[in-house]
């Protein structure tokens, strides 16, 4: 049995990378969507698609006004919502003291604040429905990763809020699951491939139809948080629960992210 089959889904960041695949993969699953994004002329492409896109929400989360009129409209297009992603992230790479005060804060409301008030305005929805919230973290919410260490601390802040919401709505039905994953092959690392740190370059490069395929799977059998890859979810459990090794290991990582980074960046020069 199909269990996403008329699923109404609402997915944040829906116009590209790891949004659009997730997109594309539950509307493979019969599930009904709507596509939010910033983007209106990109969204609208992707809309066009498949059938099973509903509609689409043009608006910026970041903005109170339009996480409510996400929810407004979603619910009048769909007539109820079963499934919330949480996906759109903003990251501006480099040293705390080489980016500004408004740059840091951005990051927070984006990527922390607007998750938690969507969560919040979905909630009784989600109740209601016993749907499922899923909110996309990052492996670097387990290890502190400098260079990124606004970034980081937000998703550590999600990955936080998230598993305890999770406990308090467990009575009710309501599912609330993570999904965290390391390195993507998206614009969103590989757009900016220089400024990406080599710590982040040490684990494996994943493609966003992954991400996808994991969004659906927890969705499916309601696990608290799924960590990608499987190695190095395990890698950054025993990082903070053994910082000393995360300490020893450290130097060889950066080695072995700078010589990924090299290679990733030969590669990509060819290809222009």
């Amino acid at each position: 049995m199909n269990v996403l089959q008329n699923k109404r889904v609402v997915v944040i960041g829906a116009s590209k990378g790891i949004g659009y695949h997730t997109a594309i993969q539950f509307a493979e699953h019969n599930a009904k969507l709507v596509l939010v994004a910033r983007g209106e002329e990109q969204l609208r492409n992707v809309f066009d698609q498949r059938q099973e896109f509903i509609g689409y929400i043009q608006a910026d989360i970041s903005v109170r006004e339009d996480c409510k009129k996400i929810l407004q409209q979603a619910k009048s297009m769909l007539g109820g919502v079963d499934i919330l992603i949480n996906n759109a992230a903003l990251h501006h790479r480099g040293m705390v003291g080489s980016r500004t005060p408004d740059e840091l804060a951005d990051m927070v409301q984006t990527n922390l604040t607007a998750p938690i008030y969507l969560s919040r305005l979905f909630l009784e929805e989600l109740c209601q429905n016993k749907g499922t919230l899923i909110n996309i973290a990052s492996l670097a919410g387990c290890v502190p990763l400098p260079h990124a260490a606004t970034y980081s601390a937000t998703k550590f802040g999600l990955r936080a809020f998230s598993l305890a919401l999770r406990q308090e709505v467990a009575q009710t039905g309501m599912k609330v699951c993570l999904v965290s994953p390391g390195p993507v092959a998206t614009e969103f690392i590989l757009g900016d491939l220089s400024a990406v740190s080599d710590m982040t370059l040490s684990q494996p490069m994943m493609t966003p139809q992954q991400v996808a395929t994991a969004i659906i799977n927890i969705t499916s059998r309601d696990r608290a948080e799924v960590k990608l890859p499987y190695l190095s979810g395990k890698l950054t459990t025993l990082g903070y629960v053994f910082p000393f090794l995360h300490r020893q290991l450290k130097p060889w990582l950066q080695k072995k992210g700078a010589r990924r980074k090299q290679l990733l960046q030969q590669s990509r020069n060819k290809n222009h």
